[in-house]
């Protein structure tokens, strides 16, 4: 999840040099080429967030692989929008099939308006009530392919809250309103998420091997 302008959940190939890095979801999909990538919508109105890959240090027998990158253009149409993005969540293509499944298992006899399903970060959507929940609190509101919800920040982590100030409510889509960071990437750390400087560029590292993410 990036913010700023939300390319969903991102997933990769190998980490190469000749890296392709694009978005795969239930709003944006579609994919590209390395040094460029684009993120697109199937729907009646097409926009695209496109982005390029900054630097990558491929895995040695020393260290790791590392990518830096960045997201800075929405495409709407043929406009062309300089954006500046930062990442705030990140979780693998399983965690994302799975927050799209009721907790009670695929039924094709149900109506998605009757599912309970588990966004990434702990959080429950009531599909049926319209409610994202925390506890007993609510949190936020679900809506058909997503969630709207306050961005917060998780007790105890270094997570940020709010964006900017900003206190109305986000699409987040699978992602919990506390989520934060990386979900699921045992060997991979975010050693830059683009707030400060060099803000806008993401970076990725391996502690040991190449990032598939």
């Amino acid at each position: 999840m990036v913010s700023s302008a939300s390319s969903r959940c991102p997933h990769t190939r190998m980490l190469k040099e000749k890296t392709a890095f694009w978005s795969k979801a239930k709003a944006c999909s579609n994919a590209s080429s390395s040094p460029r990538f684009k993120s697109a919508t199937d729907c009646s109105i097409r926009r695209e967030v496109i982005g390029h890959v900054v630097a990558v240090t491929p895995a040695s027998k020393q260290a790791g692989a590392k990518i830096s990158l960045r997201f800075d253009t929405l495409a709407d149409g043929k406009r062309r929008i300089p954006v500046v993005t930062n990442l705030r969540a990140l979780a693998t293509m399983m965690d994302v099939s799975e927050a799209q499944v009721p907790e009670s298992g695929p039924d094709r006899g149900t109506s998605e308006y009757n599912w309970t399903t588990d966004q990434i970060g702990g959080e429950i959507a009531y599909h049926g009530l319209g409610a994202i929940v925390n506890g007993s609190h609510v949190v936020g509101y679900s809506e058909a392919g997503g969630a709207l919800v306050q961005a917060s920040s998780r007790p105890g982590t270094k997570y940020r809250g709010a964006a900017d100030g900003n206190d109305q409510t986000q699409a987040l889509w699978v992602f919990s309103s506390d989520a934060c960071g990386l979900h699921d990437f045992p060997h991979v750390t975010l050693t830059h998420a683009g707030r400060t400087n060099p803000v806008g560029e993401i970076t990725l590292k391996s502690s040991k091997g190449d990032i598939n993410i």
